[in-house]
This record gives C-alpha cells, structure tokens and sequence, in this order.
C-alpha cells in the first residue's frame, strides 16, 4: 500500500469516468443505429408496418430522408455530448 502516490486515485477516477463515457455514448450510438434501422425498414414498408401498403400521396422516400435526416442529426448532437463530457472531464481533474 505504500507504492501508491496520493494522486492514484484520481488517476483511477479520470480513467473508470471516462470509460464510462465512452461506454454510454457507444450503447447510445448502437441504440440509436438500431431504431434508425427499424423505422428505416418501416418507413420503406409503409406507414402502418412490414405488410401495408404504402399509400400513393406518400411516397416511401420521403419517410426515409426523415428517419436519416434524424438520425444524422441526433448522431451528430451524441459526438457533440461525448466531446463536451471529455473535455469537462478533462477540465476537472486538470490541477
């Protein structure tokens, strides 16, 4: 016990923080590839599921620009969220 600095444990605390960051944004990028996936699947199949018909005045592309255009969006607001969590984690156990 006596080889530790007293600064190993916020070493310890960055490192468990920031593997945590890194873990939820990943379980978030896979959740939301997923429902991307899904709805994109929906979308080209129709508004009321896999074996509906799409209807003529609603074209399937049109939901599928929607469901990447969201999921562009929402990707890109989950890499802003990772950088802003591992600059401030970096910011406070900067001494």
């Amino acid at each position: 016990m006596g080889n530790f600095k007293s600064d190993d444990w916020k070493l310890s605390l960055e490192l468990a923080l920031r593997g945590a960051v890194y873990v939820i944004t990943g379980a978030a990028t896979l959740a939301l590839l997923s429902v991307c996936g899904f709805a994109s699947l929906i979308a080209v199949g129709g508004t009321g599921g896999f074996t509906s018909s799409l209807p003529p005045e609603h074209p399937a592309w049109f939901g599928l620009a929607a469901v990447i255009c969201i999921g562009v969006v929402l990707q890109w607001a989950l890499i802003q969220l990772h950088r802003y969590l591992l600059l401030r984690l970096e910011s406070a156990f900067d001494t």
